[in-house]
């Protein structure tokens, strides 16, 4: 069985390398982009029952060459909370909801961010009728790009290593030194082609 010569496996690794190649461009625009404008993504889901609500921020936004996602929970006890508190939350919670969930963008601000781009936050605060949990997780545009061009690398490699092995002599299974029995390895039993590694 001629490991590196499947079809299928060639076919994910050319599909694979095409997907990674269009997340780099899309990786690299938005990294650009993130210079000239603050684009933020949010989500604001509110549940109610008998005896409270629940509201939750889930948040993506990019800044100055940085991602970053997070999400916070506020949980609030209508029992625990005085009435006009417990109001007053509510219905800021739901305009958020209604007036800032969704795609906005906007001119970038002073805020500053960590030089490297990571670094992460967490929340976990409670007073009398409300408890709010959260955690957050900013990342570099530059490692997104690394991490999206590793089927890249991968293919890369694959293709030099196998015109090595062709220049050599080498089996492209196993690495056995092919020159005495060019037409097939006797270590594994590829049978291997004459023709030149594309």
């Amino acid at each position: 069985m001629r490991r590196y010569h499947d079809p299928v496996r060639r076919r994910l690794l050319n599909f694979l390398t095409v997907v990674s190649l269009l997340m780099c461009v899309a990786v690299v625009a938005q990294w650009v982009r993130s210079y000239f404008a603050i684009d933020m993504l949010l989500w604001c889901p509110l549940t109610q029952s008998s005896q409270g609500f629940v509201s939750s921020e889930y948040t993506l936004d990019t800044r100055r060459g940085v991602l970053m996602v997070g999400a916070i929970r506020h949980q609030y006890d209508k029992a625990r909370t005085p009435a006009y508190l417990y109001d007053a939350n509510l219905v800021g919670h739901a305009r958020i909801k209604f007036a800032n969930q969704g795609w906005t963008s906007r001119a970038p601000d002073d805020l500053s961010v960590s030089c490297w781009g990571f670094s992460g936050w967490m929340v976990d605060e409670s007073e009398p009728g409300h408890r709010a949990t959260g955690i957050g997780w900013s990342t570099p545009y530059w490692f997104l790009v690394f991490l999206c061009s590793l089927p890249v690398g991968l293919r890369a490699f694959l293709v030099l290593r196998r015109r090595r092995q062709h220049r050599l002599g080498l089996c492209p299974s196993c690495g056995y030194d092919l020159r005495a029995t060019p037409g097939r390895c006797p270590e594994c039993g590829t049978a291997v082609s004459a023709e030149p590694v594309k």
